[in-house]
């Protein structure tokens, strides 16, 4: 039945159990009448996928570059608890800054955490005392604190390594995780996410060794810091090995990234090439020596490394000889060798007297 307007009143065959909504019924329409007979129109609304957060996606592409250097993800929780922290004996942040849970289920699980730290290394205790020694490890997670009455968040990158470098095999010896593999690993993330300019500093951090830590900056922003655990707070955790530590914050590493990558045409001209050997003394920081070098530099030095460090009695205990490798290269014409010389004449020449004096 049908009341001449809009609404019908329809009865439904009991043998057509199938038909139970309306828009069964608007199938059977159309079938009867013929889908050829109806005009396609474009529906009225078009549905969209919300993009996903610039955030979440640079977090997925530091976790895929961490995987790529065979680290394994771990996953601790954000809620942590005074044993906890009274074996590490070190807060990374002012009292005042850490947030307690109002009801919390455990007291082991009463405190936000405001540092990856504090999880990792029970991480490490716990697989140590399960037979496992050999880690290399990465957590991107979130710390809570608070700061001039308000209350934070920020994702954080936290990189855990101990034990052998390499699997035991018969036809080597196994060699131990180092400062510098964590160093290694740091530089060739922030190399591929395009970071560029970064800057080790000698640090004095309470958490690490005192002689084998550094922060990490990005012109005048800290972005976070790397080293060997302290041998104080390792013993208290009764790890017999050394365990390596960096903690990175993504939020302010987000802020520096480089937006837009840039792809370089492959050189049309020839390099030229050179090396330089100076001796330095060992409380100089190659890092020096680079930063010497880049202020005097032209747009004909397309790179400069280090290649070489040679310490031995003969030379001084105290002193060392760094052999850098500089490729120079002009973009419009093939460079002249005598060219080159005066060019590296001069930048080797300046570099000694802006400050970097050879022994």
């Amino acid at each position: 039945q049908w009341d001449g307007k809009d609404l019908f009143e329809l009865q439904i065959p009991t043998y057509r159990a199938d038909i139970t909504g309306e828009i069964d019924i608007i199938e059977e329409i159309a079938r009867i009448y013929g889908y050829d007979n109806i005009t396609p129109v474009e529906p009225k609304y078009h549905g969209s996928e919300l993009p996903h957060a610039a955030m979440y996606l640079f977090e997925k592409k530091a976790r895929s570059h961490m995987l790529s250097r065979r680290l394994q993800e771990f996953i601790t929780c954000d809620l942590i608890g005074p044993t906890l922290l009274n074996v590490i004996k070190v807060n990374c942040m002012p009292a005042d800054a850490t947030i307690q849970v109002l009801n919390p289920t455990s007291i082991e699980q009463s405190i936000l955490r405001t540092s990856l730290l504090p999880g990792l290394l029970q991480l490490v205790k716990y697989n140590h005392d399960h037979q496992n020694s050999h880690l290399a490890g990465f957590e991107i997670g979130r710390i809570h604190f608070k700061s001039n009455g308000n209350y934070k968040e920020q994702s954080m990158l936290g990189i855990v390594m101990a034990g052998d470098a390499d699997l035991a095999h018969w036809s080597r010896k196994s060699s131990k995780l180092d400062f510098f593999d964590l160093k290694g690993v740091i530089e060739s993330f922030l190399s591929g996410i395009g970071i560029k300019n970064l800057t080790f500093i000698i640090s004095s951090l309470n958490t690490f060794h005192p002689g084998r830590q550094l922060t990490i900056h990005l012109g005048d922003l800290k972005i976070g810091a790397l080293g060997e655990v302290h041998p104080a707070i390792i013993k208290r955790l009764d790890v017999p090995e050394r365990i390596l530590f960096a903690e990175i914050n993504l939020h302010d590493l987000y802020q520096m990234r480089i937006r837009e990558e840039k792809i370089l045409d492959l050189p049309l001209f020839p390099a030229s090439e050179r090396d330089w050997t100076i001796t330095i003394s060992k409380e100089v920081p190659i890092a020096d020596v680079f930063d010497k070098i880049r202020s005097i530099s032209s747009e004909l030095l397309e790179e400069v490394t280090l290649i070489d460090i040679y310490e031995s009695d003969k030379l001084g205990k105290d002193v060392r000889n760094a052999t850098f490798h500089f490729i120079y290269r002009d973009k419009q014409k093939t460079i002249a060798q005598a060219t080159v010389d005066a060019e590296h004449s001069r930048i080797v020449d300046g570099a000694i007297k802006n400050g970097l004096r050879s022994l």
